[in-house]
């Protein structure tokens, strides 16, 4: 085995001989056989053991199994105590969930204190298959079904070429001795269930399942970097990014082979996923009514459908407070992710802008300070050139205002009267005349 664990660091260019390794070791039969792997080679190396207590008098007999075994191989050793339990209940995670978080944040810590290049794992061929099944009675999708790499971050995985078995009859033969942990026969744990329950019966048809799921996991990490290549060629044809806004061509979409896959993996980056995406295909493609306005939602984004295109914009902070516009000239106060310029000049002469995003108000008809604000239910304005009022709503489902965005439509209000959609219409009440003296302008700014 030794030879077989040499040429495997080899190949899959773990790390080098100028390298420090540290050692992750429970103290079980995976990680001791690692450990006197590891004395056998050429490579620096230390011990590394974290005491979770979660087995009382258990776990301390591990701690002293591991410090014995660093002396015996005579290698520094590194230990301390974490409360996984206490973790796991604050941040609502499992108790395994947290002592695996735990754990890493300590080896990095000593990886950066002790200037140590990679943190080696005890993972095997055997972990290897149970992480497959257990991925895929979970449904996680190819991402989850090319099991565990040798290599990822600072972690290395030097015994993924061997089976338990393999290191059962390593350990035997070389008379080296274990700590046997009791949770390990629990059938509350999921792996373990796939572990005594299911590799038995799938043993029985291939002797080699092992092997074979390995050999499984590397086509299907290979397919899935196909995939991702296709779908990053893909991406700039699908999708357009406008002023922090995604926007993403839904019939184009739908000309490529498995569209429902290459939107799951274009809405990754946004918090998305393979049934977000069936969702939001499904509803623009029934033929029962509009799917126009509906929306979707991850924990970092909104989606909104907008006729032909689905709208990607971030999830928005609450809503501001409203703020005064000042009147001196040369005056600017934020507006969202946007400002609003404002000066006060003379009538006479002036030239109207026609740039939606620049108002020109008639000063003495505004109450001030002005104020700006979010948008209202049962708001309503008289648009520039029109005689009648109109609902605020009507008014942004006429001009399109996609519905990711009217959340980001401002308002400029004098008193109780809207006198500017920003970047829209000012409100035909506060237009200037001949009769003006003097131009309240007010000017949106995007950065």
């Amino acid at each position: 085995m030794q030879n077989f664990f040499l040429t495997y660091i080899k190949e899959q260019a773990l790390f080098a001989l100028n390298h420090k390794i540290l050692l992750a070791v429970s103290g079980g039969l995976d990680s001791v056989v690692m450990a006197h792997l590891f004395s056998q080679s050429p490579y620096s190396f230390a011990i590394a053991h974290v005491n979770f207590g979660l087995r009382g008098a258990e776990s301390e007999e591990d701690a002293r199994f591991v410090e014995s075994l660093a002396q015996q191989l005579d290698v520094s050793f590194y230990t301390t105590r974490l409360n996984a339990a206490e973790t796991a209940q604050s941040a609502g995670v499992s108790i395994q969930m947290a002592a695996r978080d735990l754990r890493y944040q300590w080896f990095d810590e000593l990886c950066q204190q002790l200037n140590f290049d990679w943190v080696a794992t005890a993972h095997h061929m055997s972990d290897q298959a149970e992480t497959l099944l257990l991925n895929l009675s979970r449904g996680t999708g190819i991402a989850g079904l090319h099991g565990i790499s040798a290599k990822r971050g600072k972690i290395v995985r030097p015994l993924l070429f061997a089976t338990r078995r393999d290191l059962a009859a390593y350990a035997q033969q070389h008379g080296i001795s274990w700590r046997e942990d009791s949770s390990n026969n629990s059938l509350k744990y999921r792996r373990n269930k796939i572990r005594q329950q299911v590799m038995p019966v799938l043993k029985e048809l291939n002797p080699r399942v092992e092997w074979a799921m390995q050999e499984t996991a590397q086509r299907l990490r290979a397919a899935e970097g196909l995939l991702l290549q296709l779908v990053n060629n893909l991406r700039p044809l699908l999708l357009e990014e406008r002023e922090g806004h995604f926007y993403l061509n839904l019939p184009r979409l739908l000309q490529e082979t498995e569209p429902q896959y290459l939107l799951g993996e274009l809405l990754t980056p946004f918090g998305g996923s393979w049934q977000e995406a069936g969702n939001i295909l499904q509803t623009w493609q029934n033929p029962l009514g509009t799917s126009s306005g509906k929306r979707f939602s991850t924990a970092t984004h909104r989606l909104g459908i907008d006729r032909q295109q689905l709208i990607i914009s971030p999830v928005n902070s609450p809503d501001p407070a409203p703020t005064t516009v000042l009147v001196p000239t040369d005056s600017q106060v934020s507006a969202g992710s946007n400002i609003l310029q404002t000066r006060r000049i003379t009538a006479k002469g002036y030239v109207i802008d026609p740039d939606p995003a620049v108002a020109a108000l008639d000063f003495h008809k505004l109450q001030f300070p002005l104020q700006l604000r979010p948008p209202q239910t049962g708001d309503w304005f008289r648009p520039l050139g029109m005689k009648g009022k109109k609902k605020l709503s009507d008014f942004m489902i006429d001009h399109k205002i996609p519905v990711n965005l009217k959340e980001e439509v401002q308002l400029v209000v004098s008193g109780a009267d809207i006198v500017w959609v920003a970047g829209y219409r000012p409100d035909d009440r506060f237009k200037i005349t001949p009769q003006t003296q003097e131009v309240f302008e007010i000017r949106l700014v995007k950065p």
